[in-house]
């Protein structure tokens, strides 16, 4: 977990408890939603977030940023425009149209996959199985929020370095 204090605060401001469950993208249902795409699509937000992933960026090597269609495409258009290092994204499907991409953008050796909210870490994995199966390398997974409900323990499994700015209990 990184300290930045504002990031943590705009984070908190949009964790909410709800009176019924709501179902998240895994499929789990929960009784509280993060709604991170609200707090990073705000330029404190980004400008937050890009100092805290940044830093952990270059500490791996990173040759490119990218992630999941939609959650990631802030985060990693925030740090292309802020280092130079590419980005990209995956498409959760393949195009029906044009040339029919998964991958959009500009990957390259070695990438690091970024992500707003992990749960079961199914859609971050997703992306590294496609820009591994494209032929480029992965340097480990960064989330925003972790929600602690099986994505550390599915990258472990798998030799994939995961970093997490918070644990979704730090936030409720």
């Amino acid at each position: 977990m990184m300290a930045n204090t504002e990031l943590f605060n705009i984070l908190k401001a949009v964790t909410v408890k709800l009176d019924k469950p709501v179902k998240l993208a895994s499929g789990r249902m929960s009784d509280y939603y993060i709604d991170v795409k609200k707090a990073l699509l705000t330029q404190q937000g980004l400008k937050q977030v890009s100092q805290v992933i940044i830093p952990i960026v270059k500490a791996l090597g990173a040759q490119s940023v990218g992630g999941i269609e939609a959650g990631s495409i802030p985060l990693v258009a925030v740090v292309c425009a802020e280092t130079g290092i590419p980005a990209f994204f995956v498409r959760k499907h393949e195009k029906g149209h044009g040339l029919g991409k998964r991958l959009e953008g500009n990957p390259a050796s070695p990438a690091v996959i970024i992500e707003d909210v992990t749960t079961s870490g199914t859609n971050s994995l997703t992306a590294v199985k496609v820009v591994r199966k494209h032929g480029y390398e992965v340097a480990g997974v960064i989330s925003v929020v972790d929600r602690n409900e099986g994505a550390r323990e599915k990258y472990a499994r798998r030799n994939i370095p995961f970093y997490m700015l918070y644990k979704s209990e730090d936030l409720l």
